[in-house]
């Protein structure tokens, strides 16, 4: 016999104490009150009668200790929590792996599959009892442990009812790696988990399990793979009327039948487009939106299915993302006179020009932009700046280039397409009658050229960042082409545009951290569930989780910050079950639906027994036997 909650020491000393204690009062002697009576005789009667059964009072009164001192000793060995020897050896030691990935929220099984492994969870956290300790833990991208390792049912089941499925994607070799960090060493290990899905990576994951003597178990919730979600939605303002916004998505069906649906657009909260499309089984659909007018800041694409059981998972049917800003940018055009770039300027109303003279430029203070048109400034401008046939034509000018020469009719024979710089521009035909053979420095990039010869490039100069034309745009044909106008103003709108004014799409599960600006202490945050929460300001900088998808509203004093929150990249919007864990080349056996019960332990045995000998000493002392 060995004791789990007080020692033998303490035991001994709690019953010592608790017995002395009952018999001391045992031992008081009632005092009697004197009380003058009438007839002696009588009295004397009475005390003979007392005399006679003075030796059955004593009895009783022997009796009614006894029974006092077992209740006291079924409580002292109740509190010392006996069990038998070996006790730690027998026990079996159980952690329960309950998967809160996005996956288990979908709907075919009654209520979901996450309520459906709620059930089983908690069947087995009543099985927690003597001989069988239980962790119960919920992962998805990484696990949580929610519970110490107990046997208190209660306990366990109180903290199932705070869970609920996330939006993010379930690592089952963490969860299991977890679950071998904590029994390792243990007596009786195993591992009950409780997913839709589980694929390892890790193929020594197994033989790692096994060899710690950790038996798992899998039960698999699901039955079929229906889903239609959106995989890609993006936008963005046209740069020559930003005013209009172009919209792409692309729309997947993950199940074997062909699928009806609607898709809804919302700008600004408030609906501008709607479209029925019918997609094929493991198909997909891609759609391009033009024209968008009317958007001031964010956009939502969401999926409506008249079919309630085609779509078993509603957290991917929605997308959001937000426009950059239109804000005016301030441009200095340095220039003795070129009649195209002061029109292709004219081609954006959101820029403020304001054309220079070389003789009269006084620097580039207040402005967003600068443009240097065959001619260089004295020092390094503050800004970003575009140079046109950056030729140095004195000496004591700043020279973003060291000119190697010319070269004759170079054509554009080498474009890197990806670069923004020439988003929507066609430069392949463009004829340029000499260009200058700039001498690339540290970090500059060719985006064209003709062979070895650089015609557009991008870098930075002190700190700022820099983009050339090689040759002057009046010496070409390039002014009369459409990509004259785009390359232009692609280009101003890479300088004027600031990372935070594209507001970059976050993600679920990621930390997003934003600047405060100086003097704001105070940030608070509403959630797309409608929540409001504080945050904490340190050094400038503030930040949260992003738990759900969805528009989060920062609000920094008198500023209002709208953030566009997704799914992760690369995010499994495949619902079929997986079946089954394969681990070590066997398949991992099903739980028994109905678990074991526990047996009741041996101090609630004793605490019982000291009810039940409390309740014989209150008969026996109200029917007068032990009086």
């Amino acid at each position: 016999m060995v004791f789990t909650g007080l020692s033998l020491m303490q035991v001994l000393a709690v019953l010592g104490l608790a017995s002395a204690f009952t018999i001391a009062m045992y031992m008081l002697r009632q005092r009697r009150r004197p009380v003058p009576v009438p007839f002696v005789g009588l009295w004397e009667q009475v005390l003979g009668d007392s005399r006679s059964n003075r030796l059955f009072s004593s009895l009783r009164h022997l009796l009614s200790l006894l029974l006092s001192l077992c209740i006291v000793g079924a409580l002292a060995l109740a509190i010392g929590d006996p069990r038998p020897e070996g006790f730690d050896e027998r026990r079996e030691h159980l952690v329960i792996l309950l998967d809160m990935g996005a996956s288990m929220a979908a709907r075919d099984v009654e209520p979901s599959r996450f309520g459906a492994a709620l059930e089983v969870a908690r069947a087995h956290c009543r099985s927690a009892g003597p001989g069988r300790a239980v962790l119960l833990a919920s992962y998805d991208s990484a696990p949580t442990p929610r519970t110490p390792m107990v046997e208190d049912p209660q306990q366990l089941e109180r903290a199932l009812e705070a869970l609920t499925p996330g939006a993010r994607q379930s690592d089952h070799d963490a969860a299991l790696r977890f679950a071998l960090d904590v029994l390792r060493g243990k007596s009786r290990p195993r591992v009950l988990l409780l997913s839709d899905r589980a694929r390892l990576r890790d193929d020594r994951l197994g033989k790692e399990l096994e060899r710690a003597g950790i038996e798992v178990q899998h039960r698999v919730f699901g039955t079929r793979g229906r889903n239609l979600a959106i995989t890609a939605f993006s936008a963005r303002r046209y740069p020559l009327e930003r005013n209009q916004s172009e919209l792409w998505l692309e729309i997947i069906n993950t199940s074997e039948r062909k699928q009806r649906v609607e898709l809804q657009l919302l700008g600004d909260g408030q609906p501008i487009d709607a479209e029925s499309l019918e997609i094929d089984a493991r198909g997909r659909v891609r759609r391009v939106y033009d024209d968008i007018t009317g958007v001031s800041q964010s956009l939502e694409a969401r999926l409506l299915h008249p079919d309630a059981k085609g779509d078993d998972l509603a957290l991917d049917d929605r997308r959001h993302a937000l426009l950059p800003e239109r804000r005016r940018s301030r441009v200095l055009c340095v220039t003795a006179g070129n009649r195209y770039l002061e029109a292709a300027l004219l081609l954006d109303e959101y820029l403020d020009v304001d054309l220079v003279h070389p003789e009269a430029y006084a620097g580039t203070e207040g402005y967003d932009a600068a443009i240097f048109d065959a001619t260089l400034p004295p020092e390094a401008p503050s800004v970003d700046s575009l140079y046109i046939h950056p030729a140095p034509s004195a000496a004591g000018v700043f020279a973003p280039f060291e000119v190697l020469g010319e070269a004759e009719r170079p054509f554009f024979d080498r474009i890197d397409h990806k670069h923004p710089w020439l988003r929507h521009t066609a430069l392949r035909d463009v004829n340029v009658g000499r260009a200058l053979r700039l001498k690339l420095a540290p970090g500059d990039r060719a985006i064209a050229g003709s062979g070895g010869v650089p015609l557009l490039v991008s870098g930075e100069r002190a700190g700022k960042k820099m983009l050339a034309i090689a040759f002057d745009i009046r010496d070409s044909d390039l002014p009369l082409r459409v990509a004259w106008p785009l390359l232009l103003l692609n280009g101003i709108d890479l300088f004027s545009t600031q990372r935070d004014d594209y507001r970059d799409t976050h993600h679920v599960g990621r930390f997003v951290e934003l600047e405060v600006p100086e003097g704001d202490k105070r940030a608070s945050l509403r959630t797309p569930s409608g929540s409001q929460r504080e945050l904490v300001t340190a050094n400038g900088r503030t930040g949260f989780m992003a738990e759900a998808p969805g528009f989060y509203e920062l609000q920094l004093g008198d500023r209002r910050q709208l953030l566009a929150v997704n799914l992760e990249p690369g995010f499994d919007h495949e619902l079929t079950p997986s079946g089954q864990l394969q681990l070590t080349g066997r398949t991992v056996p099903t739980p028994a639906r109905k678990p074991t019960p526990p047996g009741e332990p041996p101090w609630a045995l004793l605490a019982a027994l000291a009810l039940g000998l409390s309740m014989l000493e209150w008969i026996t002392f109200h029917r007068r036997w032990t009086l």
